[in-house]
């Protein structure tokens, strides 16, 4: 595309110089012969580009691909370190529930946390060890160099240790909210079953309640089928004898 007429026609605008009353006659020439330029090269271009595009555009797409360019190699040239992986353990396996995932999730961080302070813990007693022994040898010249060297990687390891503590902690953090989110929510369907359940309950002692009433209202019916037809009520036992008999009247 950028082979295209009106690519290779556009002119940079912050090369041209401020005008100036000097240099006014000569923009003006300059400009007209342009445009007459232009209007020659428009003939032999295609006339759909012609319409598609205008140097606004085509000064948009030359900058593109420069932006793209830089970018690309912003990004190819980051190291690894700032790039963030995600452990396998942490990712959510298919057909986890929620709920489980994020026990799982805690375990895990707690774990690592123990780990950690295990590992602090065994560092500190080492340097009190390695402290101890400085203070007997009194000091050589040797022996000093070595303990500081060994200080120094140890201060880096604790560093070192101390922000996976940190991270740890936040992450467990986290956790400790989406698992109180998530037993918030469950509390609420619970409960939301619980009132449906007794809802339903409700519903079927009423429509019970009208199953009732409604057996009594027609056995009130019956009985009063038989007095007016002379029927003596007494002499029947139950309501089916009763229609069987009012079948026949």
């Amino acid at each position: 595309m950028q082979n295209s007429f009106l690519f290779s026609s556009v002119k940079s605008t912050q090369s041209h110089k401020p005008l100036t009353r000097s240099n006014a006659a000569t923009m003006a020439e300059i400009e007209d012969v342009d445009e007459n330029d232009l209007s020659d090269q428009k003939n032999e271009d295609h006339p759909i580009l012609s319409s598609m595009f205008d140097a606004h555009f085509v000064s948009f797409i030359k900058s593109l691909e420069a932006d793209i360019r830089e970018n690309i190699v912003d990004v190819y040239s980051r190291p690894k370190s700032e790039v963030a992986v995600v452990p396998a353990e942490l990712e959510q396996k298919s057909g986890e529930g929620d709920k489980e995932y994020v026990k799982r999730l805690k375990a895990f961080v707690e774990k690592q946390c123990s780990e950690i302070q295990a590992l602090l813990f065994k560092l500190v007693g080492r340097n009190a060890t390695l402290a101890e022994d400085l203070a007997k040898t009194g000091g050589s010249g040797s022996i000093q160099a070595e303990h500081r060297a060994s200080g120094a990687s140890e201060r880096v390891q604790a560093e070192t240790l101390r922000r996976d503590l940190q991270e740890a902690s936040q992450r467990l953090e986290m956790l400790k909210a989406e698992n109180a989110k998530v037993e918030s929510e469950s509390s609420m369907y619970q409960n939301l079953a619980a009132k449906m359940e007794s809802d339903l309950k409700s519903l079927s002692d009423a429509y019970n309640n009208l199953e009732q009433t409604n057996f009594h209202l027609e056995k009130e019916e019956l009985y009063s089928s038989l007095i007016v037809y002379d029927i003596d009520p007494m002499d029947q036992t139950d309501l089916s004898s009763i229609e069987f008999k009012l079948s026949f009247v």
